[in-house]
């Protein structure tokens, strides 16, 4: 059996080389109906705020609630996680209000999960794993602005839209590089999915 979602497919490399969160979003969004750009989505929906220095420590924001940097830009440029991309995804639909979805934080649910649930019913999923799968490891660290909490950003973190399965592979859009669309293992996938806290974001149709 295989499952593949017919999703328009958009390079992050030349114009938003830290921009897979944003990309992958979007791709999941026109998908189902909303007619935003990239730039649109970072620049009206996405909150970003950079690492400044104070006092001689790092200080910075909560990658759960804004995108660290500027997605445009390489230097100074991390990423954001689930929860900031569900947030961008509210102020999305209130400039397209007849965008008949609502996003909904799968954080924690297992890929097969997320297949079954979501992608088997023609419903992409905004997906959190590693640059080519490769292994995660430490990045780079900052003192969190609100708690002054020490905060561990992982390396290779990566976005996907998870757009299919077959027996043996997750397939995905994969906006980096320019890799369009990919399969990987499904136990390397889930493995990868775990590092980066099993982070997935997905729709659900709105009642009215």
């Amino acid at each position: 059996m295989e499952k593949l979602l017919q999703v328009e497919y958009i390079d992050q490399s030349v114009n938003w080389p830290t921009g897979c969160e944003s990309v992958s979003t979007v791709m999941a969004l026109r998908f189902l109906g909303m007619p935003i750009t990239v730039d649109e989505f970072i620049q009206k929906c996405l909150a970003c705020r950079s690492l400044t220095m104070k006092n001689g420590v790092q200080i910075g924001p909560d990658p759960n609630h804004f995108f660290i940097g500027d997605p445009h830009v390489d230097e100074g440029s991390f990423g954001c996680y689930a929860q900031a991309i569900v947030e961008a995804i509210g102020r999305a639909k209130k400039l397209y209000p007849e965008f008949a979805y609502q996003p909904v934080d799968l954080t924690g649910l297992a890929t097969e999960t997320l297949t079954e649930k979501y992608v088997a019913a023609g419903i992409p999923v905004i997906y959190w794993a590693t640059m080519d799968m490769e292994p995660s490891g430490y990045y780079g660290s900052w003192a969190l602005e609100e708690s002054g909490e020490p905060f561990i950003w992982k390396s290779h973190e990566h976005c996907l839209l998870l757009t299919g399965f077959d027996e043996e592979h997750y397939i995905f859009h994969d906006p980096w590089k320019n890799n369009g669309i990919v399969r990987h293992p499904k136990e390397l996938v889930q493995k990868r999915h775990e590092e980066m806290y099993s982070m997935a974001v997905s729709f659900i149709p709105e009642t009215k």
